[in-house]
């Protein structure tokens, strides 16, 4: 893998979820993220977020709550 430091920020940026209430439950949905993404995860062997769950130590980390 050789991606420029732009690149990286760039992935690191698209991983997002959305969060959904439903029936009173946060639910969570994973947002398209860049290819580049998988292959940093990969690189630092750490799992993908969820395609979508119930709240996730992992995925607090990516949540961008509107302000």
């Amino acid at each position: 893998m050789n991606l420029s430091t732009e690149k990286i920020q760039d992935a690191i940026c698209s991983a997002t979820v959305t969060q959904v209430n439903m029936e009173g439950r946060e639910i969570y949905i994973k947002n398209k993220s860049d290819d580049a993404f998988a292959d940093i995860l990969k690189a630092l062997k750490l799992k993908n977020i969820p395609a979508y769950g119930k709240n996730d130590m992992r995925i607090n980390a990516y949540i961008q709550k509107k302000k």
